[in-house]
């Protein structure tokens, strides 16, 4: 969609500075869900593999140090099929594993015990076409499914849940092809997913059966770029994420282990935005450099996702053999200081940080 003689550099890059998110999010977020793929040129397939090793050391009210590495390391993947019947219209088919957790605490501290696996997919089916000259329209639906088990310290309280449920997605993109310009906004919709949890209180021993839902929250993301010299691109992203509507509130948690709190709820949105360089170096080879921050969400994270505010630095670089376009990042992500409310007591992290690392296979048909 985007193929300039002055601006030679935008089809080259355009994959690469929309590599996954590359960073311990925040929330449970993972991905970040983009759907910049559509705009590569023609019938376009692709598959991305995220490795993320997070560390968050930090004390509990004791004293005793907290290891940097219960925060788990973890990984997600993510696909794209686009097909083009002509160079006004598309259909996609984009797979991500948009939220997640990986938390499991060891014995050195108060908050042994402690554990949290949330795994999600998201199956999103887009179509789109130009109604005006370089206007386009998509929309579609997404399917996603949750998969949770979550343990407080000491085993005292678990919960177990599991649903599938649908959503919107909806955008417009304006585009400018001779200086490689464009600006897309996209929103998805919050998904509800709701069914049966199981409880499970082992002070009394009680197992519970109860009403549940984990509505994973609307979003929009706002994608920006346009050709500096005919052999660099600029890049800007912006993601806005409503997780003060998120609200994880099990039933007999609430009434019976802490009556009237929720067992994860945020303080804040979710504001976050990158700025990105992509410079052409041969007629196969290109590198990046991107910067992002993030807000966090809130100043009352809990002990599965004990930071704030985050920095991150991204490098990258993509090569083209045909028509397959393999590309590498890296980023170094520094996480904020926080404190967790325990219930009275407060236990303390800091200087956490996460390393990432990215792998894609693009393929032109």
């Amino acid at each position: 969609m985007i193929s300039s003689p002055r601006f030679v550099l935008s089809a080259l890059t355009l994959g690469l500075l929309s590599a996954p998110m590359l960073s311990q999010a925040a929330a449970i977020e993972r991905s970040g869900q983009s759907i910049l793929p559509i705009f590569e040129k023609g019938n376009y397939a692709e598959v991305s593999y995220v490795f993320v090793d997070p560390s968050l050391p930090g004390e509990d009210p004791a004293g005793n140090k907290i290891d940097g590495d219960s925060a788990e390391n973890y990984g997600y993947l993510g696909g794209v099929v686009k097909l083009a019947p002509s160079d006004d219209s598309f259909i996609a088919l984009i797979y991500d594993e948009p939220f997640g957790l990986d938390y499991s605490y060891g014995s050195e501290s108060i908050l042994a015990g402690a554990e949290a696996e949330l795994n999600s997919e998201n199956y999103t089916l887009l179509v789109g076409g130009k109604p005006i000259d370089n206007v386009w329209l998509y929309g579609g639906v997404a399917f996603q499914s949750i998969d949770a088990d979550v343990t407080l310290p000491g085993g005292a309280y678990n919960l177990n849940f599991s649903d599938n449920a649908g959503g919107l997605i909806v955008g417009a993109a304006y585009e400018k092809p001779e200086i490689a310009l464009r600006a897309a906004v996209t929103y998805r919709s919050e998904i509800e997913n709701k069914g049966t949890a199981t409880e499970t209180v082992s002070s009394i021993p009680l197992t519970v059966k109860t009403p549940f839902e984990i509505s994973t929250p609307q979003s929009v993301n706002l994608d920006f770029q346009t050709g500096v010299t005919p052999t660099t691109l600029l890049t800007l992203n912006l993601r806005w994420v409503d997780w003060t509507a998120f609200d994880a509130a099990p039933q007999f948690y609430g009434t019976a282990v802490r009556p009237g709190q929720s067992l994860v709820d945020f303080d804040k949105d979710q504001y976050s935005g990158s700025i990105g360089v992509g410079q052409k170096l041969t007629d196969n080879l290109s590198a990046s450099l991107k910067f992002a921050y993030d807000t966090g969400t809130g100043d009352n994270p809990s002990i599965f996702g004990p930071y704030e505010e985050k920095y991150t630095t991204v490098l990258g670089a993509k090569y083209t053999i045909k028509n397959v376009d393999l590309t590498a990042a890296a980023a170094y992500t520094w996480l904020g200081s926080a404190e967790v409310d325990l219930g009275g007591p407060t236990a303390t992290y800091d200087d956490g940080d996460a390393l990432a690392f990215a792998a894609k296979v693009g393929y032109h048909f």
